[in-house]
């Protein structure tokens, strides 16, 4: 093998510059291996030094088997690395793993072998990652959902700086998909804080009614100005309730009416939105 084509093996397995990797193989004679491995030791140390810097940004990204879905949140320092399609593509991977292995500890999943490739950790992985783009880089929040009858979904905005995941229980999962991400996708762009009403703490309930009371007028009928509250209420339903919102692709149905819909008895079963 040419030396110009050592280097540029050595520079798309390590993705380290060109120049470095030039340098590292004549110090080691045109070694493969121990050129390798002497940037990868450099890699790492460089790591360890940017390890104190924050990282302000970041990109969440998601991958789906079947039953199981995971989300996994990849921080970095800047906004073009989070951009950069091998860095976003090192969170699904992240994500897969999850999903294959049931690891949400953020501490024992940095320990694991990397699914993508085992010579090395995921801690290693990411601060190969570190060195390749000179950036601190560490992974956020982790979720995992599996559910025994059903299927997940998930929504990434674009720039992954948004993004969501829903489990669904139902006994036929077929031709779901689009209804799936359709649900995803509203979770992301309305913020329902609540699956539905009877998941609203009771003090909650009390404060809204006490806050919806004021300005009705005392002389009315108690049943009017309980019509009149829970119309209130009802309003206020639709804003931070899931199944109560309307449907942002067509307004005249709500989620609870989408769900029927499907013409299968499907059910939301847990949803989360991450922003990163």
């Amino acid at each position: 093998m040419s030396d110009f084509d050592l280097v540029k093996q050595l520079r798309d397995e390590t993705g380290v510059s060109v120049m470095e990797c030039k340098k590292a193989l004549d110090s080691a004679n045109n070694d493969y291996e121990l050129a390798k491995q002497h940037l990868v030791e450099q890699g790492m140390a460089k790591a360890d030094k940017k390890s104190d810097r924050l990282t302000k940004t970041g990109y969440i990204n998601s991958f789906l088997s079947g039953n199981k879905g995971a989300l996994l949140e990849l921080r970095c320092e800047t906004d073009f690395v989070s951009k950069h399609e091998d860095f976003q593509q090192l969170a699904k991977d992240l994500a897969e793993q999850v999903v294959n292995s049931g690891i949400v500890s953020k501490d024992d999943l940095l320990n694991e072998k990397f699914s993508k490739d085992e010579k090395f950790t995921v801690l290693e992985a990411i601060k190969n990652a570190i060195a390749k783009f000179g950036e601190n880089m560490e992974i956020g929040e982790i979720v995992l959902y599996e559910v025994e009858n059903g299927f997940v979904s998930s929504y990434i905005h674009t720039g992954g700086r948004v993004a969501t995941l829903v489990s669904f229980e139902t006994q036929d999962a077929s031709g779901l998909d689009d209804l799936g991400l359709d649900i995803a996708m509203q979770i992301a762009a309305m913020q329902p804080k609540y699956l539905s009403r009877e998941d609203i703490p009771a003090e909650t309930i009390e404060s809204m009614k006490e806050e919806y009371s004021e300005g009705i007028d005392e002389s009315k009928p108690e049943d009017i100005k309980n019509k009149i509250l829970e119309g209130r209420l009802a309003k206020k339903y639709e804003e931070i309730c899931l199944l109560d919102q309307k449907f942002i692709k067509d307004d005249s149905k709500t989620i609870t009416q989408l769900l029927k819909e499907s013409g299968k008895d499907v059910v939301i079963k847990q949803y989360i939105r991450l922003e990163a």
